[in-house]
């Protein structure tokens, strides 16, 4: 028995759910998409030596799991299991138990369970099919599907044109490639001037932040007719790969909501034909990077054409607005400037919108840079996009696991990572720095950062103010709460959906059973509840 975990690489911001005695995280080779494994912090060799509080502390973080999956995927069914023994003659040296989310039609023989090996020895993934027909069965989910199931390490697209409102649905997707060390290439087309120039420039903007891993490009069509539109995804090595070729460009209608059909093939000698034909198109003459120049030359094209050729009719996208108490805290926090403070702590219950709330905040003209803390990477992942939305000009970029650059306006960073890399960050390199779970930020690692950094405004956000140990959390926003909104005031102003408490009856007296340690004695309690 080994005296360290197989485990114990897994990064704090991988974790989705924790207890004192295990803790889950994403599978890093999954059969369907949220596979999770629930693992004990001890180093345990199977089931069967874990302790009965072991044993309940897995259970308990399978539930946990589970309600996370119902609300991401709502799944049709889970699979759950553990390893135990020898298997394809490697031994099983630390217990560990699977959540695996499955879908109506997932496999071909569900007789096998999930991993029912097909001819060619590939998986079947949740909802695969082979044509892909919008709006009842569009691409952008299938496309989700493939990049949240697997570690895609490249993904190519080529099509005639791209909108804003693709971006939107393709943005996130390229961010889990590139932020899991993938690379992504973009090929659009000048042809009749349909691409937007807006998304041309966020195009651009994007490889900034990534460099050489996003890599768009334009191809000069003129007017030579220039009509692929290919998705093209692989894992590492081409073990794995997906090739979805149709009619859908990259745009709203042709991804989610337009009548579009699109083939996708699993064959490797497919794959290999559409990338040689992609690679074909890229090194091609006509195709360039999308320097300034090649921006403004693009920008004259559109102008002269006018659009000449109608693009296909995209839903009005507004630019998103802050609610009633969003805008109530924003005036709060911009009179708690006023006022002199340089930090301050916003209290909303869940669902309140904080991280919308700290988005519309920065777009003040004296935040130029902004550091958006939080101490799980699923929670910058999300904040990015969030903040991508108020500030769709601005350039953003996450800073955790392998990820160190930070010199873009908006930064997402890790507790653990800015902790591990304090001494090279300055202390005025960002006029705003946003806390997120601010409840946390009693602990010494929080401390030293917000003890290092000095910017012009520091704001704490969080649902649960209050600390078991006592921890003063004003005193670390200059003792100024600016505005809190409960619970119970969010679903009388019709924020929040209000909910109802059911009680069930518990038949077992409880006061015969012994107590030691703080808890009820366990073996005399499961053999009541038995």
């Amino acid at each position: 028995m080994p005296d360290r975990s197989p485990f114990d690489a897994i990064g704090a911001e991988a974790i989705v759910a924790a207890n004192d005695r295990a803790f889950a995280f994403r599978d890093s080779f999954p059969v369907a998409p949220g596979h999770t494994l629930v693992v004990p912090r001890r180093v345990i060799a199977s089931w069967w030596d874990a302790t009965a509080e072991e044993r309940q502390a897995l259970w308990e973080l399978v539930d946990e799991v589970k309600v996370q999956l119902d609300v991401e995927l709502a799944p049709d069914g889970y699979n759950v299991g553990f390893n135990a023994g020898a298997a394809a003659g490697q031994t099983v040296f630390h217990l560990h138990l699977h959540v695996i989310p499955r879908f109506d039609g997932d496999v071909a023989d569900p007789r096998g369970g999930i991993r029912h090996v097909l001819p060619g020895g590939n998986y079947l993934r949740p909802r695969e099919r082979a044509l892909w027909h919008g709006p009842s069965h569009p691409l952008a989910p299938a496309l989700a599907d493939v990049i949240s199931a697997v570690p895609v390490a490249r993904a190519d697209v080529v099509v005639s044109f791209i909108m804003q409102s693709g971006l939107t649905l393709l943005e996130p997707l390229w961010d889990r490639v590139l932020d899991g060390g993938g690379a992504v290439r973009v090929l659009v087309t000048d042809y009749l001037g349909i691409t937007e120039r807006a998304a041309l420039e966020r195009l651009g903007q994007r490889a900034v932040e990534y460099g050489e891993s996003f890599q768009p490009r334009l191809f000069r069509a003129g007017n030579h007719s220039f009509h692929p539109k290919a998705y093209l995804l692989s894992t590492q090595g081409g073990r794995q790969c997906w090739t979805f070729v149709g009619s859908a460009n990259a745009s709203w209608s042709g991804l989610q909501g337009g009548v579009e059909w699109t083939l996708q093939s699993r064959e490797r000698a497919v794959h290999e034909e559409a990338s040689q034909e992609f690679e074909r198109l890229w090194t091609d003459p006509r195709s360039t990077s999308l320097l300034p120049d090649v921006l403004a030359a693009y920008r004259q094209a559109d102008r002269a054409t006018q659009r000449v050729q109608p693009a296909e009719l995209e839903p009005v996208s507004l630019p998103p607005a802050p609610h009633s108490v969003q805008q109530e805290a924003l005036t709060a926090l911009e009179q708690t400037r006023l006022d002199g403070f340089g930090a301050g702590l916003v209290v909303l219950a869940t669902g309140l919108g904080k991280t919308w709330l700290a988005a519309f905040d920065s777009t003040r003209p004296q935040f130029r840079r902004v550091l958006f803390v939080a101490h799980r990477e699923e929670i910058l992942r999300q904040a990015r996009a969030v903040f991508r939305q108020v500030r769709p000009e601005a350039s953003a970029t996450l800073v955790g696991g392998a990820e160190r650059r930070g010199e873009a306006d908006l930064v997402f960073a890790s507790i653990q990572t800015l902790a591990r890399h304090l001494e090279t960050v300055e202390p005025t390199a960002y006029d705003y720095v946003i806390v997120d779970e601010f409840h946390h930020a009693a602990a010494p690692t929080y401390r030293r950062l917000l003890g290092h950094l000095q910017p012009k405004f520091l704001l704490g956000l969080t649902a649960t103010p209050d600390r078991t140990d006592g921890a003063d959390l004003l005193a670390l926003c200059e003792d100024n709460l600016v505005y809190a909104c409960s619970l119970a005031e969010g679903i009388d102003r019709a924020l929040l959906s209000p909910f109802h408490y059911y009680g069930v009856p518990d038949s077992v007296d409880f006061r015969p059973l012994p107590w030691r340690n703080g808890r009820f004695d366990p073996q005399a309690l499961e053999h009541e509840l038995v």
